[in-house]
Formats: structure tokens, sequence, C-alpha cells
């Protein structure tokens, strides 16, 4: 399963007042996860002086404030990607976003705003295994009595390093343990 683009909107804007970039609605039975992507700016029609940019999400009517954001721009930098986590959106809810950017200049700048559909799985569909799907989720929430798991994450230079959590034992209270 994919992420698929749903729409895109491209133009170039006045954004020294509030405008509408995106304005969608996805025609879905069921609520949908959507992220956002928004790139303001671009080398031809770019952000001028820096300044504040602000940026409004709205779905069915109503603002979402813990995602809408205004981003400082320092001089010189002539584009900004906004990318939203994922977001759901109600059987034909409408999607807008707004720009507005405090620098005068900003008369003419290119915006490009997308939505994304981020699919769902159901783990007894993909697999066929309702045990495992089980075992799955006794692990993830702690219920399993005792296991271990071995993890690899990569250091900032790039090499390999090991890890491993070992749950403790369901009579000690201190949770999880990190081990290197």
């Amino acid at each position: 399963m994919a992420i698929t683009r749903m729409t895109q909107t491209t133009g170039t804007y006045d954004l020294t007042s509030r405008v509408k970039v995106l304005d969608y609605t996805p025609d879905v039975a069921e609520p949908r996860y959507v992220k956002l992507l928004l790139q303001v700016g671009d080398v031809t029609n770019g952000l001028n002086n820096g300044g504040d940019i602000s940026l409004e999400i709205w779905i069915g009517g109503i603002q979402l404030d813990g995602i809408s954001q205004t981003k400082s721009v320092a001089a010189g930098i002539t584009r900004v990607v906004f990318l939203s986590n994922e977001l759901i959106v109600p059987p034909d809810d409408v999607v807008e976003i707004f720009v507005a950017s405090s620098d005068p200049a900003d008369t003419n700048v290119r915006v490009i705003a997308e939505a994304y559909d981020v699919p769902t799985g159901n783990v007894i569909e993909i697999s066929g295994d309702s045990t495992a799907a089980d075992n799955l989720e006794s692990y993830c929430d702690g219920t399993a009595f005792s296991r271990s798991m071995d993890v690899r994450f990569c250091d900032r230079a790039g090499r390999k390093q090991a890890a491993s959590w070992r749950h403790s034992e369901p009579e000690q209270s201190d949770g999880y343990v990190y081990r290197t």
C-alpha cells in the first residue's frame, strides 16, 4: 500500500494578505487519513526579504490550532516546505489551507499545495494470521509475559548500532529496560 496524491494545486499568489491555496473535499464514505504538503516559494517566484509565513489548516470549517503555525524565515531563504502529520478527514469535509506572509514584497510567490491519502491496514487481512496479530498486539501493549526484540539503529556517522529491549517481568514496576 502506497501513499497516493489525491490533489495538487499550483499557482502564484499575493501573500501579503491571507489567501486560500487549497480547497479539497475527498469523495469518500469513510474517514480518511490525509497528509498535507505545502511548498511556499521557488527559484523563480520565491519569498523575498524574510519574515513570518503563516499557515492555517481547516477541516470541515474548523481551524486545527495544533497544526496551523507560523514559521520565521530568514532573509535570503526563497522557499519553505511544510509537511503535516496524518490528519483524520471525516467523509465529505472540506480541507482548506490558507497562507500569508508578513513581507510586503511577497506579492508574486509560487505555492504548491498537495493532499495525500495515507492508507490504513488490517494486520489480519494482510497476513491472514489472527494469532500473529494477537501476539503482536500483546507484545506492543505490554501484556505478553516475557520477550525481547533486537532493533538495529544507525548512529550519525551511519554506523550500525545494535540495541535490544527486554520487558521486565510482571512483578517488576520499572517497565521497559533499555540495553546496549
